[in-house]
């Protein structure tokens, strides 16, 4: 099971959701190996336990753009934050 959601943004907008998560979604060119599996990659937090983080993926396709992709993973405090926030709706998985 996931959780998902597609939102369809201005590009300005786009910019600034983008920016308010800068350190917190992380690209493969942040390079961050093996640390996002245990520690929680938003802004301030200290959670640290593998077993109960979750992954979280922001996939960006910019107007013009190649797409990006932004990585995380949040404890449980802040992945309920982000599906608020961004009023996702839980999906099952197809793989």
């Amino acid at each position: 099971m996931r959780h998902f959601r597609r939102l369809r943004l201005c590009s300005s907008c786009l910019e600034s959701l983008v920016a308010a998560h800068d350190g917190d979604w992380l690209t493969d060119s942040d390079g961050f190996p093996g640390s996002r599996e245990m520690v929680c990659t938003a802004r301030g937090c200290t959670y640290r336990d593998a077993h109960s983080v979750e992954p979280f993926f922001a996939y960006v396709y910019p107007r013009g753009s190649e797409p990006a992709v932004y990585t995380g993973s949040y404890c449980p405090e802040h992945a309920a934050n982000a599906i608020l926030d961004y009023g996702l709706e839980l999906q099952g998985y197809q793989g």
